[in-house]
């Protein structure tokens, strides 16, 4: 059974199961990543951490949260400076070869259940909101767990 065969047999299931050609596939393959609302969010979450000194990547368990929503949002060339600079605010537990490591190995796994919006729900519970969230109230943080 080649590659196509099995994504076609996959895709009659109710779960949907992300099957990859290649390591480069799992890696670079833009289709429905790389959304620029969501490059735009991100960059301003990263700003807004970086200022005041908080850190969503401080427990491994949030650590691959964050990966794995990158990994699920971004390609990796462009994914890997996101991780890297949030990673880089835990000053004393930061290792660039190590998360880069880890990272490869969330894009190569990457499932889809993780998203962005655990990501948006990271940065909420520091205090970061969009302002669309401000707009709404607190009913806009509940949204992001759903």
């Amino acid at each position: 059974m080649n590659f196509f065969e099995s994504t076609k047999k996959k895709k009659s299931s109710k779960i949907v199961i992300l099957t990859h050609a290649s390591n480069r596939d799992a890696l670079f393959n833009p289709s429905e990543r790389n959304k620029p609302s969501d490059r735009y969010t991100i960059g301003s979450i990263i700003k807004y951490l970086e200022r005041k000194g908080f850190s969503i990547t401080l427990t491994y368990e949030e650590w691959y949260k964050v990966a794995m929503a990158i990994a699920n949002t971004f390609t990796y060339d462009i994914g890997e400076n996101y991780f890297l600079r949030l990673s880089s605010i835990d000053k004393e537990k930061y290792n660039v070869l190590n998360c880069k490591k880890f990272l490869a190995s969330c894009y190569e796994s990457r499932s889809g259940v993780i998203k962005f919006n655990t990501l948006m729900f990271l940065a909420n519970q520091k205090g970061y909101f969009t302002k669309n969230q401000r707009g709404r109230g607190t009913e806009a943080v509940d949204e992001c767990l759903s």
